[in-house]
């Protein structure tokens, strides 16, 4: 059965959603048996042991109420419904969960006359297919919009796993509609990112991008898209910060701007110390993409830059309350609360999380040296052992940036620096934030610091 309700449209068989403009909305087999469950029983209740059953057949979890509870939380998030306000999903306190909305039910074995639109209609907003030698059909060229869509949709969550889900989906529109200069764009992004977050060494990871920036150059040179990715590995690999304005610049002043390009202006800003400017353009980043989470953590983040400490905290406690599951929110906030005096609330937020990335992890490591410094060192030898995986793995990577950071918070400011020098050589993305991050307080005053910083350019 397909179901179409508010701007979605739900294909119950192969359990995907899509935005009525065309954009595939990515969900978990889990998530999408869930939506499943909801609307088949529409307006009836459905119990909580109606949902243990379909979600954990072969076995209930742990703690299932929890389980459940993350489940319809996670569900809500990708419907942008709230539980303060829901539009979509109703809690009733002690039985389960209803479907609040009416929806049409279609044949999913018919392709509608509206769904037929589709078909064109995302090719067009997102401009995915730019120039063609041979024109792909009108299913390839909607597919080709969709994967597109998707792979900007995984990258948004900054997780390594979704990142390389974002590279193979901007890979597959390529496939689809190989003369489209946006995906090569999104692919060059996603590999910058990949190497920022874990997935990819820097070597690795800026060949890759460069390699994807000069098809999408020679296929859209004038695209916002193409000049946001020269941009960015201007930026964070060749700490060009002059160029990297200049297009981004050029980015943000074509007629239909990226709007992550403002994103992306405001950090080259900020890290510079341009914090006035920056701030101005995050704002417009959030307010050009609604949708973005890592536009709503950055804006809070060059706060902290600026010691507005407690706006910083409020912006990200709203976002985390909203996103609980974003962990880029999280180790921010946490940072914020270390920063502002407010050193017990840091590390009970950065503890919740199980399973840390390595910005989150070493951000614990710092608060915890910073305070209790005999737990610190169990974080430490945490990190060193991902490091020493990472070492002879070439899919994963330990910013020695963060490995800094965890050793100044301890105090060891030989490691310190030790690691920052490695972060130098190998071209770490994250080290474009030397001059701005507050975290390095601990060593500032280190003339080993300052020579750092003006090597950089910074």
């Amino acid at each position: 059965m397909r179901y179409a309700f508010g701007e979605y449209e739900f294909d119950g068989r192969a359990g995907d959603l899509y935005k009525k403009i065309g954009a595939k909305v990515r969900l978990t087999a889990q998530l999408s048996q869930l939506l499943d469950l909801l609307l088949a029983n529409f307006p009836n209740i459905v119990t909580h042991e109606e949902i243990r059953q379909r979600l954990w057949p072969g076995g209930s979890p742990a703690d299932p109420a929890h389980s459940i509870r993350i489940a319809i939380r996670r569900l809500r998030e990708e419907l942008a419904d709230s539980p303060d306000r829901p539009g979509y999903i109703e809690t009733v306190p002690q039985r389960g969960y209803r479907w609040m909305v009416k929806y049409k039910a279609k044949d999913a074995s018919r392709f509608s006359l509206a769904r037929m639109k589709w078909l064109v209609i995302p090719a067009l907003l997102t401009s995915v297919i730019i120039v063609y030698s041979r024109r792909p059909s009108a299913e390839d060229a909607y597919n080709a919009g969709m994967q597109y869509q998707s792979g900007v949709y995984s990258s948004r969550s900054r997780r390594v796993d979704d990142l390389r889900k974002s590279i193979d989906s901007f890979q597959q529109s390529i496939d689809l509609a190989p003369k489209s200069g946006k995906a090569y764009a999104g692919q060059s992004t996603s590999y910058v990112l990949l190497s920022f977050y874990g997935g990819a060494k820097p070597g690795h990871a800026i060949e890759q991008a460069r390699k994807a920036y000069r098809k999408a150059f020679e296929l859209s040179p004038v695209l916002s898209e193409t000049y946001a990715a020269h941009g960015e590995i201007l930026e964070t690999y060749d700490w060009d910060w002059k160029q990297a304005e200049d297009e981004y610049a050029k980015a943000i002043g074509t007629k239909t701007p990226y709007g992550t390009a403002y994103l992306w202006y405001a950090r080259c800003l900020a890290v510079q110390g341009k914090f006035e400017p920056a701030l101005k353009l995050s704002l417009r980043a959030q307010e050009s993409d609604r949708e973005s989470l890592i536009a709503k953590a950055a804006t809070p983040w060059f706060r902290m830059f600026m010691g507005q400490y407690q706006q910083a905290i409020s912006e990200l406690e709203l976002l985390e309350k909203q996103n609980p599951t974003f962990v880029a929110a999280r180790w921010r906030l946490g940072l914020a609360y270390q920063l502002s005096g407010r050193s017990a609330d840091a590390i009970k937020i950065l503890q919740e999380e199980t399973d840390p990335d390595i910005p989150e992890l070493a951000t614990l490591g710092y608060v915890l040296g910073l305070n209790m410094r005999p737990q610190a060192a169990g974080v430490l030898q945490q990190l060193r052992q991902l490091e020493k995986e990472s070492e002879a793995d070439a899919k994963k990577y330990v910013s020695p940036y963060w490995m800094a950071v965890a050793y100044a918070g301890s105090g060891d400011s030989n490691e310190a620096f030790k690691y920052l020098s490695t972060a130098f050589e190998q071209k770490d993305g994250w080290l474009e934030y030397l001059k701005a991050d507050p975290v390095w307080g601990p060593i500032r005053s280190d003339p080993r610091y300052a020579e750092l910083v003006r090597k950089l350019g910074l």
